[in-house]
């Protein structure tokens, strides 16, 4: 959207955790998170 992030703060999202995740990093959600994110 053209807006430069000054401050973003990971968190969980119900069963969704970070885990050992780095500054930087990202992984692709396994099809059990995805269909926990579509139960919400």
């Amino acid at each position: 959207i053209g807006k430069q992030v000054v401050f973003l703060k990971r968190t969980g999202i119900g069963d969704l955790r970070l885990g050992g995740l780095s500054r930087g990093t990202y992984r692709y959600l396994t099809e059990k998170e995805i269909q926990l994110l579509k139960n919400l």
